[in-house]
């Protein structure tokens, strides 16, 4: 009787959320398409490096039944997919760090 090895299934994502909001990084502004606990993807139109460290800020607004919240994350860039006209970019995230989003705006405007 012979053994078969079987593959390991691979390792279970974390659950993804279809998001689209914009996203501002330090060299410009992207679009959320889905996040995830453990990280994102958006759409930028330059392009970033596979395994550079990226700063990123959104504010998610549905996040029910808390208040609109800042999400200010630091990630390494996993993959890019190159799009029609710009790149899709997939990040892990390195840190975060979440604030009331109101407070975070008036706190900006000083």
């Amino acid at each position: 009787m012979s053994m078969i090895k079987r593959k390991r299934s691979p390792t279970t994502r974390a659950p993804r959320h279809r998001l689209s909001v914009p996203v501002e990084l330090e060299n410009g502004r992207g679009q959320c398409r889905d996040i995830s606990n453990t990280g994102m993807f958006f759409e930028i139109d330059g392009a970033i490096e596979p395994g550079a460290t990226i700063r990123i800020s959104l504010i998610l607004n549905d996040v029910h039944p808390m208040p609109p919240v800042q999400l200010d994350a630091s990630g390494r860039v996993v993959r890019v997919e190159r799009l029609e006209h710009r790149s899709g970019v997939a990040i892990e995230f390195t840190s975060i760090r979440v604030e009331n989003a109101e407070t975070w705006a008036a706190l900006r405007a000083d």
